[in-house]
């Protein structure tokens, strides 16, 4: 079993982030704390070679060269073997000159005729993710692609029962800075002896493959970087005063993005001004 996120930033686009001073320092640290076996670098319509190296010569892991690409409206994550560097360096250059806001794109085609042969290539759309790739966009470049990236473990649960969609995989798309406290848990486990680019393509072909938790299964996924596990179904926090309950809450809605924390008494509030003015329009 090897654990895998395909979908890191460590340059800002200058049209597609926010400015950031990329730490390998906390690069590193993640990569130990939460025991990864394999990376993807893969930011926003642009490859540079030397960070790249400098990257994959101080982690001790398999470091994936990979670009997240604006196409026809919507992201794909394209990665490479880690060789013909300069070749692919070159290709994600194009890429690079033809977006240059973050309302451009590029067509099917003009991905074709840049990259060549996409076989060679690990290809990942947003799949319920946004930007969003269109159906029919996959459904055009459907035999080069694995997998599909989803925001949350309750859709990767979603699209494993769906019989005809993508493979679904969660990532952390992380942008690391020195100033990091916390690491996000999305990663994907895959049942692959090693993480070669033909042994990952050919686990992420199926959902029997794919997993949350390298012991569970589909049923628990990590919350936390300190290993805490929750369940895709019901779960109950329980325990004394100040015993952490809160703050546990407090910090899943500060990590994910997809939460809705309703507060202790919250719905039991009420807005004395706001009810006045109700009653005396009513």
């Amino acid at each position: 079993m090897k654990k895998i996120d395909l979908h890191l930033h460590t340059k800002p686009s200058i049209h597609s982030d926010a400015l950031f001073d990329f730490s390998l320092d906390k690069l590193e640290e993640y990569v130990s704390k939460l025991s990864i076996d394999c990376i993807a670098i893969t930011n926003h319509n642009l490859f540079d070679l030397s960070q790249y190296q400098d990257i994959s010569n101080r982690l001790k892991i398999k470091v994936f060269p990979g670009i997240e690409i604006n196409l026809e409206k919507g992201h794909l994550l394209l990665i490479s073997e880690n060789d013909e560097l300069e070749d692919f360096n070159s290709k994600c250059n194009r890429v690079e000159s033809l977006i240059t806001s973050k309302s451009e794109y590029i067509l099917i085609q003009q991905l074709k005729e840049i990259f060549g042969d996409l076989s060679k290539y690990l290809l990942i759309p947003h799949y319920d993710k946004s930007p969003i790739i269109s159906q029919d966009v996959i459904d055009q470049l459907k035999q080069f692609i694995s997998a599909g990236e989803v925001t949350s473990a309750k859709k990767f649960k979603f699209y494993l029962k769906e019989v005809e969609s993508l493979v679904p995989v969660l990532f952390s798309d992380l942008r690391f800075k020195q100033d990091m406290t916390n690491f996000s848990p999305r990663q994907t486990f895959i049942d692959a002896d090693d993480t070669s680019l033909r042994a990952v393509k050919t686990s992420l072909l199926s959902k029997d493959k794919v997993f949350l938790h390298p012991n569970e299964g589909h049923h628990f996924f990590q919350i936390f970087e300190n290993g805490q596990q929750l369940s895709t179904g019901l779960n109950v926090i329980l325990g004394d005063r100040s015993s952490g309950k809160s703050f546990t809450l407090k910090t899943i809605d500060k990590i994910y993005e997809n939460v809705k924390h309703i507060k202790q008494f919250e719905l039991l509030e009420t807005d004395e001004e706001k009810d006045k003015k109700n009653l005396m329009n009513f």
